[in-house]
């Protein structure tokens, strides 16, 4: 079993960053989510990560430089801990830190937190690495200490948006009087709701990016009711993060019909992602 140190690799960590005492694990956040980590000596320099996304869902991110990973390629993986075996399909992210993420259930947190190593296996058996997990309970104490102060942020945050959701950004500017229907307006520039610090914190190490393309209804209240992905970047989380950002921030004015009044609307969008730094 190999020691835990913290690596020189420079990590993004857009909103919240502390350095754990405990086995060198430490934590980040960015809008949706928290992630514990920790870097391992030996060949490569494996890094493990826990994600939690604000909505509950969890996700194990580990990455070496020497893995001949395929970038959007499906691995059969099995996780044990101790006696306990999580299988599932990893997608592989072939980059300057070569990653594979695999989605895990809630019951995997407290496995982790008890367990002295983390084996990971391709789905023949073949062993892909064995990590220690000293101070991994510490780690999820961190990990939930994250949580609450991001839940509460965005509590904020939201709150804040829904007030001020009818102030529209120039007052003064005046539409000129239109005569029959017209299509739902942004109130403010599409390209301002996402930015860099949107960017998923649990895509960092594998540094993907690329052009997400989506189709949003716009209610008769001027927000957004609906969104699906009509143009996809090749990664689910970028795809996910983009509707989720432009359904949250998205804010028009109306459409109206031929009498003047409030009615839906289609919005269509693209959204180029790049990984911070």
């Amino acid at each position: 079993m190999r020691r835990s140190s913290i690596s020189s690799t420079t990590i993004i960590l857009l909103a919240f960053f502390a350095t754990s005492p405990a086995q060198g694990w430490e934590v980040g956040s960015t809008e949706v989510g928290c992630e514990i980590f920790n870097h391992y000596e030996g060949a490569g320099e494996t890094r493990l990560g826990l994600f939690e996304e604000l909505d509950g869902r969890l996700n194990i991110f580990i990455s070496n430089y020497n893995w001949s990973i395929e970038d959007k390629k499906m691995y059969p993986v099995r996780l044990v801990l101790d006696s306990n075996t999580w299988s599932g399909d990893a997608m592989g992210h072939r980059d300057t830190n070569r990653t594979f993420g695999l989605p895990v259930s809630q019951s995997f947190r407290p496995a982790f937190g008890k367990s002295n190593s983390l084996g990971i296996y391709m789905g023949d058996g073949v062993l892909i690495d064995r990590l220690s997990l000293r101070g991994s309970s510490a780690a999820l104490k961190m990990l939930d200490a994250c949580m609450v102060k991001l839940r509460k942020a965005s509590a904020v945050a939201g709150a804040l948006r829904n007030r001020l959701a009818d102030i529209p950004s120039d007052p003064f500017q005046r539409p000129e009087p239109s005569v029959g229907p017209h299509k739902a307006k942004p109130r403010s520039s599409a390209a301002s709701w996402v930015s860099g610090e949107d960017y998923p914190i649990q895509l960092m190490a594998a540094n993907v990016g690329g052009k997400v393309t989506i189709r949003a209804t716009v209610d008769q209240t001027g927000r957004i009711s609906d969104c699906i992905v009509t143009g996809s970047s090749g990664n689910s989380v970028l795809d996910e993060a983009t509707c989720a950002i432009i359904s949250r921030r998205g804010r028009f004015e109306p459409a109206r019909d031929e009498e003047g009044r409030p009615t839906k609307d289609v919005f269509e969008h693209s959204i180029f992602w790049k990984a911070p730094g």
